[in-house]
């Protein structure tokens, strides 16, 4: 992200879009990477770590890595259209 700023910048200063928007419109479109991650990573862990071969916690396991990763990323991305330099 601190590499878009000046992009970014430009383009809110241009009255292109908002920084609500900007934000939406990155995560929707990173979105299938997200959600591929998180369910890789927990299929490789629930099975690998023995865990109960029931579904329905699968599935809940599955739902908490995809909710931490959604967030995390929005959290990224927030935080790098708030700080102008990344050091």
């Amino acid at each position: 992200m601190p590499l878009q700023v000046p992009v970014f910048e430009r383009e809110l200063m241009n009255k292109m879009y908002t920084p609500t928007p900007y934000l939406f419109g990155r995560e929707f479109s990173h979105i299938l990477l997200q959600l591929f991650s998180p369910v890789l990573m927990s299929l490789i862990l629930y099975f690998g770590l023995g865990a109960d071969n029931d579904l329905k916690d699968f599935l809940a396991f599955v739902l908490c890595a995809m909710e931490v990763n959604l967030i995390g990323c929005l959290m990224g991305y927030w935080c790098g259209v708030l700080f102008k330099n990344s050091d």
